[in-house]
């Protein structure tokens, strides 16, 4: 008499293809977050330092020459304008590739750098005078900047602090395009602007703008 055969579902080879999908949850946030290291950060840093420093020095630098030409000034600033261009190239690719910080708090670093170049320039190159204002609104640019990275609003409120990368769909299909319409612009004085548009080259505005953070 022959012994019974295992079914398959005491089989080996069958319960990790039961559900293909099962780790895929940690393995996708494990990946998005892999690149956040503090020397990618750091390499994210120095090159928007060096890009926005060389943006305001570029801007400044003329303005101690007043009977400087058109053509001599372009000449003198333009250098600094491609070093701007290839290290905040640097340092958006760092932060995209690595999803180490949103566009605004992109922003916000390029203001915070700005706004500490300028004083520099200003007190040093320029030889004006620094306020106890400037110093004030330095420090409320760095609040604003460590609220948006830190989150601490929604921490101090309990909020959910939304992701800054899209969830995977269920199932570990690819997204494929929206079938819904992105919905237009509801704002009433804008109303005139979208027909125009449209009439003119034909295209809707819109108030979606989840297309410009994926990749």
């Amino acid at each position: 008499m022959s012994s019974p055969s295992p079914s398959a579902s005491s089989s080996p080879s069958a319960s990790p293809s039961a559900n293909p999908n099962q780790s895929a949850g940690p393995t996708t946030a494990g990946s998005a977050t892999a690149g956040q290291t503090p020397l990618n950060y750091f390499l994210w840093l120095i090159s928007f330092v060096c890009a926005q420093a060389s943006s305001m020095w570029g801007q400044y630098v003329t303005l101690k020459y007043p009977n400087m030409g058109m053509f001599a000034a372009y000449k003198m600033a333009i250098p600094f304008a491609w070093l701007d261009w290839v290290f905040m190239s640097i340092a958006v690719k760092l932060g995209d590739q690595y999803k180490l910080v949103t566009p605004t708090q992109d922003t916000f670093t390029l203001i915070t750098l700005q706004f500490t170049a300028i004083l520099i320039i200003n007190h040093f190159y320029l030889h004006q005078p620094l306020f106890r204002s400037d110093i004030i609104a330095f420090f409320i640019i760095l609040f604003g900047f460590a609220v948006s990275f830190n989150n601490l609003l929604s921490k101090v409120l309990k909020r959910p602090v939304p992701s800054a990368t899209p969830a995977p769909p269920a199932g570990g299909a690819s997204p494929g395009p929206s079938k819904a319409p992105a919905p237009p612009i509801a704002l009433k004085g804008d109303r005139k602007k979208v027909k125009l548009l449209k009439k003119i080259w034909g295209i809707q505005p819109t108030n979606d703008y989840s297309a410009l953070t994926q990749n």
